[in-house]
């Protein structure tokens, strides 16, 4: 992976940082397996994430806009608001 991707350096990602990755299956122009290893990264290091991946999803996931943002809504909720 080039080196301006994340995955090139997951430790530098705070600890207290919070990840929701999502990839569509279906991306034509990135491979899912990038996220995985980014995944794998992040439990290799013990943070708290989450995956989600759309059996159908395409590189901009605007098949599964709702669902997405529904997740990301729930996400930002339980993990960045600070009612």
């Amino acid at each position: 992976m080039a080196t301006g991707s994340a995955a090139s350096w997951p430790e530098r990602i705070s600890p207290s940082t919070s990840i929701l990755l999502v990839h569509g299956a279906d991306d034509d122009r990135v491979a899912v397996d990038n996220m995985l290893t980014m995944a794998q990264h992040f439990a290799r290091l013990e943070r708290l994430f989450e995956v989600m991946i759309p059996e159908d999803g395409s590189h901009t996931l605007i098949e599964h806009w709702k669902r997405v943002r529904t997740a990301m809504d729930r996400w930002f909720d339980l993990h960045l608001r600070n009612d």
